[in-house]
């Protein structure tokens, strides 16, 4: 049996697109990624980075040697993420170690139409990984 331990850091990145309240956001992708960027834990798990555009500037910061689950990976189907983030999960992982299952398990239940929950494709992410 062996024991591995491994440092994870959580982060919401607050993603929305300006148009529909997240302030700042520029500001925040780049701070986010310059963290991610130290590579001081072992994994990254990333929730709210709804836009393609800002997985994709998170992914040219991550450390080289680290890996990160593709903008797809991690959604539903019908996930765009160019105009909006309807469909999308908004879920991200980067990890240390290379991804050996990555697997999306999408919600059934998206709320009220009224609630821009609705629109999300939220789900539940699930990564396996192999450390060294």
């Amino acid at each position: 049996d062996q024991h591995v331990e491994l440092s994870v850091m959580s982060l919401n990145a607050w993603g929305m697109p300006k148009t529909l309240g997240s302030k700042d956001k520029l500001i925040r992708m780049d701070a986010i990624g310059q963290h991610i960027q130290k590579g001081e834990h072992d994994v990254y798990l990333l929730q709210e980075l709804w836009m393609r555009p800002d997985h994709a500037k998170i992914k040219s910061c991550i450390p080289p040697g680290y890996h990160m689950t593709e903008y797809v990976d991690l959604a539903a189907r019908g996930c765009d993420g160019k105009v909006g983030p309807y469909g999308c999960s908004g879920l991200a992982v980067v990890s240390k170690f290379k991804f050996v299952d990555i697997k999306f398990h999408s919600y059934s239940d998206r709320g009220p139409f009224r609630d821009g929950e609705y629109f999300a494709g939220k789900g539940v992410g699930h990564v396996r990984i192999e450390p060294d």
